[in-house]
């Protein structure tokens, strides 16, 4: 099977927002930015062990995007996020 050489292969790097490339892999991702943020109170974070002010936040795709809107709960003293989950557990959100 022939290639046309006046066509430009297919690359994935160009259709991310950023990339970074090593030794013949890349990775790939989407700018995301926040779009709301809302007190939950305060809960103990298994990250920083102490009680912390946690607060809902939800980001979003920059531009263009095949990934949706996406919530976590965050620690307002450490920033990590779901550490008001005992270890091994997951939160599910519904549409």
């Amino acid at each position: 099977m022939a290639t046309d050489p006046t066509v430009e292969p297919f690359s994935e790097t160009e259709m991310a927002d950023w990339c970074e490339q090593s030794e013949g892999f890349a990775i790939c991702g989407t700018r995301m930015k926040e779009v709301r943020r809302e007190s939950v109170g305060i809960k103990w974070c298994f990250a920083c062990r102490k009680r912390a002010a946690f607060e809902f936040v939800v980001i979003a795709p920059d531009g263009l995007s095949y990934y949706g809107p996406e919530g976590y709960h965050e620690c307002t003293n450490c920033k990590a996020r779901e550490s008001d989950l005992f270890p091994g557990w997951t939160r599910e959100y519904e549409d």
